[in-house]
């Protein structure tokens, strides 16, 4: 049996024990027994109330409260998913700067050994002519 078949049948009772109380049917003892007894039984199968202004308010401040978190769920997801694009972006940068770097290291190295291979080189050109020079010199003068 539902609450509202409860107090269905319960209001048919009350109207039924009012008649008979009308016509003189029960004495005052008994009056104050059955009284309690549907006092009692209506707290127990006790109708749902609709809600009053002041707990529309609170039901109305709970959605916000809840609307507004909701949306500031959406927000944060979307923050942590810029900041992740935002990392990898950062993380791509970082990458290529350092393939970067270390070409130009690379490169840096290669073109001293160059640099020191030619200074070697044109040194013992310049150290053979000279050689050659000093010969050519004596030779003449002999």
């Amino acid at each position: 049996m539902t609450i509202e078949q409860a107090n269905a049948f319960l209001d048919s009772q009350m109207k039924r024990y009012k008649e008979s109380l009308s016509h003189g049917h029960f004495s005052i003892k008994s009056r104050s027994s059955i009284e309690a007894t549907f006092e009692l039984l209506y707290k127990e199968y006790q109708r749902q109330e609709l809600p009053n202004a002041e707990t529309q308010k609170i039901i109305s401040n709970i959605q916000d409260v809840r609307n507004t978190v909701s949306e500031n769920f959406v927000e944060l997801k979307q923050s942590v998913s810029e900041g992740n694009t935002e990392i990898k972006t950062i993380s791509q940068y970082t990458t290529k700067r350092d393939r970067e770097e270390e070409a130009e290291k690379i490169r840096k190295i290669k073109l001293k050994e160059v640099h020191t291979q030619k200074k070697v080189s044109s040194t013992s050109f310049f150290s053979r002519n000279n050689e050659n020079s000093l010969f050519r010199l004596v030779w003449e003068q002999l």
